[in-house]
């Protein structure tokens, strides 16, 4: 992307993951020239990023949001650009206290928003860059936007927990203001739960839906990443994401124990039917049906058929 636009150059303000009315243009000049005006690729200078981030650390008085101006328009650009330059300025711009301060950190719902939108930019941008200082921030902020098995032990619910899930509470949920995200999350499943009165009822019955968002960091995520993305991912995002994930009940795995050394796959449910396959003991099957003295299964060569019961074993 060109670094010889202004900051607020190609953004389409009425569209962004900001009201319009909360951007505030021509209000802070830097040098004599309003932020919004600076040119990115005077930002990737050292020297000039220097000079500029001081000016943004005074503050003039408590109405001064200069910072705030200058990391909302960085994060616009994130969000209609994938402007890496723009994520490289804010990761530079974080690691000052009185920047982050009025920057990140109290935008940290709107980065986090960003994240789930594309969490793939966001491990990409972290491995280009060596940076964990935003994706650590926004994974601290993802604890505030989930929930987990103590809260709905807390609050009373029934809730059938089977399979992985990253649930997102539903009144974080419905602040979001970043539409791509939004319609990404009306195509997500849902998992219902039941509350009993309580407090978080405000004391009456309630069956309420949670958006399982686990699916954003399965496989489709990991095809986009090359190696070292894989391996940023493995170690920087995965150890504090897994913290948010509720497990679920881990499935059997069901093998094979014949004391011959194998077992037939039969065709029907009897030991006159034809034989599919002959399957050594020890080898994983999939169930598929467990019902009656013979399972439908399914071998790693994806045969389906009939086996007894009694060669079929679990842990």
């Amino acid at each position: 992307m060109k670094t010889d636009i202004e900051l607020v150059g190609n953004l389409d303000l009425n569209n962004s993951i900001f009201p319009k009315e909360e951007i505030e243009l021509k209000k802070y000049k830097f040098e004599g020239i309003y932020i919004e005006n600076i040119q990115i690729e005077k930002l990737l200078d050292k020297e000039y990023r220097y000079k500029f981030f001081n000016y943004l650390k005074n503050r003039t008085d408590d109405n001064d949001f200069k910072a705030t101006l200058f990391c909302k328009l960085l994060l616009i650009r994130i969000q209609q650009l994938k402007d890496s330059n723009s994520f490289f300025i804010l990761s530079e711009s974080s690691k000052y206290n009185e920047i982050s301060s009025e920057g990140i950190e109290l935008l940290g719902d709107s980065v986090t928003e960003l994240f789930l939108d594309d969490p793939y930019f966001f491990i990409q941008q972290g491995t280009k860059y060596n940076d964990k200082e935003i994706n650590n921030y926004v994974l601290a902020v993802l604890n505030d936007f989930t929930v987990n098995e103590f809260f709905f032990k807390d609050n009373l619910a029934e809730i059938t927990i089977d399979k992985k899930m990253l649930l997102l509470n539903p009144i974080i949920e419905k602040d979001f203001t970043d539409k791509n995200l939004i319609k990404t999350l009306k195509r997500m499943p849902k998992v219902e739960a039941f509350f009993s009165p309580s407090l978080y009822t405000n004391w009456k019955s309630k069956t309420i839906d949670f958006t399982n968002i686990i699916e954003l960091f399965g496989e489709d995520l990991m095809k986009k990443c090359d190696v070292s993305e894989a391996n940023y991912y493995r170690l920087i995002i995965l150890p504090t994401l897994n913290k948010y994930v509720i497990q679920g009940k881990s499935s059997p795995v069901y093998f094979i124990q014949d004391p011959d050394g194998f077992t037939n796959l039969r065709k029907e449910k009897n030991t006159s039917s034809e034989i599919l396959q002959k399957i050594k003991s020890a080898s994983i099957i999939e169930v598929l049906d467990n019902s009656g003295d013979w399972f439908l299964v399914k071998t790693k060569e994806g045969n389906r058929g009939y086996v007894h019961k009694s060669r079929i074993k679990s842990k």
